[in-house]
């Protein structure tokens, strides 16, 4: 039932952005009436998970746990409070921005890169058959991503008194020492294993450019993610390698995984040709979104840095100089991001049709061979 209200208020909250009511917060753009039934249904949905975890019959928590009960009780506190002061109370002049930037880099770091890194605690030591490598290095991980990871997010914000974006700033370049400290356990645990697994599971490769994006994503973000790219494409880039590079192909992976033994029982999807397809296709996209995007953005930010220019003309639509001496503009980068988009629509067509085949051979398994 609380699925099924969440459902309805996604619905709602769509319907509200096409009627021109969305909030104008990025990552936040449902209407308040959208949000309300989706907060009592989160909730709903949290507790009786929590309730479930509760009554484990194995008492020690796995990796992959604590990043699903962090993200059952992170969403639903950031996403209350941000509704709460943007949206009802309605907070004014730079305290929108910063409360909407704070709650995106929760949304992006914790909730969703933890996702990500649930599926791949929990995948990865599973299809290398080898215990996790480092458990210690695995919790300082955790806790130090829980303390810095939502800190950052405000390093581009200009408008607001100048220790946020220091602060932010600081906490985007410390955030690399719990990334990288849980995927060093990772890379411990297939040690020597890489190239036999790669071969061998597709939801392998998922997992392995997820993680890839992931170190990327904080990478760009430490060193790039500057006053300079406020307001450009360069910000959108970091949200889509988040969401459908880090979480979208973990999410992917997870379900080339559990979808085949849930249907045929089976180790694969019935198509072999059309899981390449999506591996191919959505590794092509993600690079294809992400690069236009961030090529775009540091276009825009040279424009930013430099007052004689125009940022309309020269950021958006006139060629870029000192550009590897190409004629190419954010306009023409944006480009390669429509072919992104276009390459993982392929990608959501081929698991989608590979899906109906799975079904379609699990009902005839069931019927009894009927047609």
């Amino acid at each position: 039932m609380a699925a099924k209200f969440w459902n309805v208020g996604v619905t709602v909250g769509v319907l509200g952005i096409l009627a021109g009511d969305a909030s104008g917060h990025d990552l936040l753009e449902f209407p308040l009436y959208a949000s309300l039934p989706l907060i009592a249904s989160y909730v709903c949905i949290a507790a009786w998970a929590l309730l479930a975890l509760h009554r484990r019959a194995e008492r020690e928590m796995y990796v992959s746990l604590w990043f699903v009960g962090t993200g059952l009780l992170w969403f639903p506190w950031i996403f209350a409070t941000a509704q709460s002061l943007l949206l009802g109370w309605q907070v004014t002049g730079v305290v929108q921005a910063v409360v909407a930037g704070w709650f995106g880099q929760n949304l992006l770091q914790i909730v969703l890169t933890g996702s990500a890194l649930a599926v791949l605690f929990y995948f990865v030591p599973k299809i290398v058959n080898r215990p996790l490598a480092n458990p210690g290095l695995t919790r300082a991980g955790f806790w130090l991503l829980l303390l810095i990871g939502g800190w950052g997010g405000l390093a581009q914000l200009a408008s607001v008194p100048a220790w946020i974006p220091a602060v932010s700033g600081a906490a985007n370049f410390l955030v690399l020492v719990p990334v990288a400290s849980l995927l060093v356990s990772l890379w411990q645990t297939v040690d020597g294993k890489v190239v036999e697994a790669w071969r061998a599971n597709v939801t392998f490769r998922f997992l392995l450019v997820a993680a890839g994006l992931l170190l990327l994503s904080v990478l760009r973000t430490a060193f790039l993610g500057g006053q300079s790219t406020q307001y450009t494409f360069f910000a959108t880039a970091r949200t889509d390698i988040v969401l459908l590079g880090v979480f979208g192909l973990s999410a992917l992976g997870a379900l080339l995984h559990i979808v085949p033994r849930l249907t045929t029982g089976e180790d694969e999807l019935p198509s072999v040709g059309l899981t390449d397809l999506v591996f191919w296709t959505s590794l092509l996209g993600v690079v294809g979104v992400a690069a236009g995007y961030s090529l775009a953005g540091l276009v825009q930010a040279d424009v930013n840095m430099n007052v004689t220019r125009d940022f309309l003309k020269d950021g958006i639509v006139a060629s870029a100089e000192r550009w590897m001496e190409l004629n190419l503009s954010a306009f023409g980068y944006l480009k390669l991001v429509t072919a992104g988009y276009a390459a993982l629509t392929v990608a959501a067509l081929a698991f989608l049709a590979n899906f109906g085949l799975a079904v379609r051979r699990c009902f005839v398994a069931c019927c009894g061979g009927a047609r």
